[in-house]
């Protein structure tokens, strides 16, 4: 079999009708000094913009660690919810106690000149009221949980509950708060990791997990001395918090997140396809920046991060009461590190 290879100007020219070299269709007006395109420019061209998801650092949840594993595959962090202790009308002796028992439990942790601990403390009201119906059918025993009577109960307590949390509020409160009045739930969370160095080396039988385990140990242990219940997050309790924060108005479901979540079906067992990507499975919308507003708008709602200045005095006990609502206010949550 004899095979000709032809010029491809003369393909060209047979196929389409076209000389390549005097026909204007094919030079597209190139000039002499004109020179061809390099490989990398080429690539260049075809380079598609980092992605959002690339800036987000959690990658995968490590469920026998109960850790989750961060973008350079080798630091993991944790994720607790915190029920703070009641500190309404309470003496000033009682403030201050709290404010050295807190104290204590941040002088538990190691210090590290280099790649230290960091502890992050999130704020957020929640519009949704479910979390309360699902404690409250859990507490029903199940011997008449299914029961006629007991359905129907909970069938008007969570319409009540629906009611009270509708995100155009219950009604407005103009003798009180002069603000719309609704059922939130409050979040407090406790995000606690560290960086592990590029070339760091940890002792013999000691894992980035172990590490950061062993030094949770202290820190719940000095919470509960303290009066704060500290509850371990799950891969899954974790979702649910991004899931709702970067959409916090779905289309699919017409804003509703309840609904939504249920949608989405998250599993914290290792029976995940090849190549699970923990942040890729957390927006199903397009996010977008505004350089002139400084707004990351999810779902056309505006988020802004706001800083503030180092602390130049001790601060009195009961100071972050007065600050967070304000911050609420603004933003539905808060980091503090």
């Amino acid at each position: 079999m004899n095979i000709n290879i032809v010029p491809l100007g003369n393909a060209i020219k047979d196929f389409f009708g076209i000389d390549t070299e005097t026909d204007p269709r094919a030079t597209y007006n190139r000039r002499s000094s004109d020179k061809p395109l390099t490989v990398a420019q080429v690539r260049d061209k075809y380079k598609m913009p980092r992605s959002f998801t690339d800036m987000l650092p959690w990658t995968e949840y490590l469920s026998e660690s109960q850790c989750f594993l961060m973008d350079d595959y080798k630091s993991v962090g944790a994720v607790y919810e915190l029920t703070p202790k009641s500190c309404e009308g309470r003496p000033d002796q009682f403030l201050k106690k709290l404010q050295e028992d807190i104290q204590n439990m941040l002088s538990s942790v190691p210090e590290r000149d280099q790649n230290p601990w960091i502890m992050q403390i999130y704020v957020q009201d929640d519009d949704s009221l479910l979390s309360s119906y699902d404690k409250l059918e859990q507490s029903i025993p199940e011997v008449i949980r299914e029961t006629e009577y007991t359905q129907e109960w909970l069938r008007r307590q969570k319409q009540h509950l629906d009611d009270v949390s509708h995100t155009d509020s219950l009604f407005y409160d103009d003798l009180v708060t002069d603000d719309h009045w609704s059922g939130k739930s409050h979040h407090v969370r406790m995000v606690f990791y560290r960086r592990q160095g590029q070339n760091e080396k940890l002792r013999r039988g000691l894992t980035p997990e172990i590490e950061l385990n062993n030094t949770l140990k202290k820190v719940e242990a000095m919470l509960k001395s303290a009066g704060i219940i500290a509850k371990r997050s799950s891969g899954s309790d974790f979702f649910s918090w991004m899931l709702r924060w970067f959409n916090p108005k779905p289309p699919i479901t017409k804003g509703n997140l309840d609904n939504f979540e249920k949608l989405i079906n998250y599993r914290d067992d290792d029976k995940k396809p090849y190549f699970h990507d923990f942040a890729e499975g957390l927006l199903f919308s397009m996010p977008k920046s505004d350089d002139d507003e400084q707004c990351w708008y999810f779902d056309d709602i505006a988020h802004r991060i706001l800083t503030v200045e180092r602390l130049n005095r001790v601060p009195l006990a009961s100071i972050m009461i007065i600050i967070l609502p304000l911050w609420i206010a603004c933003r539905p949550a808060v980091s503090l590190q």
